[in-house]
């Protein structure tokens, strides 16, 4: 979508923890054993649960990316994971009454 992006770590020294921290990837809660971000995992997920299938939201992430990042079962592994009660349909989300309906018209004669 973006074309290619070089991303440069600087890794930094954390003195509480002892160890050396890229700030990119703790900003994103990426600890670099996943093949995907909490955000694009979370993604993949919605994609698997409102799509057709696990192939088809990995299949979306290579149209996205232009490369495969994950499988169809890295995929469903996550699907598992998740609460049904974390998942809201847009059904159960109550629906705002309005008082007032305003339309805009053109070109009539």
């Amino acid at each position: 979508m973006f074309g290619p992006i070089t991303i440069n770590r600087r890794r930094y020294r954390d003195e509480i923890a002892d160890k050396r921290i890229a700030l990119l990837d703790h900003y994103l809660e990426f600890d670099g054993r996943d093949s995907l971000s909490p955000f694009l995992t979370e993604m993949a997920v919605k994609w698997a649960i409102k799509g057709p299938s696990y192939r088809d939201s990995r299949n979306r992430f290579c149209d996205l990316l232009g490369y495969q990042v994950t499988s169809h079962e890295t995929i469903r592994q996550e699907v598992l994971k998740v609460k049904p009660k974390d998942v809201l349909s847009d059904s159960s989300v109550p629906k705002k009454e309005k008082d007032v309906l305003f339309l805009e018209v053109d070109g009539l004669p």
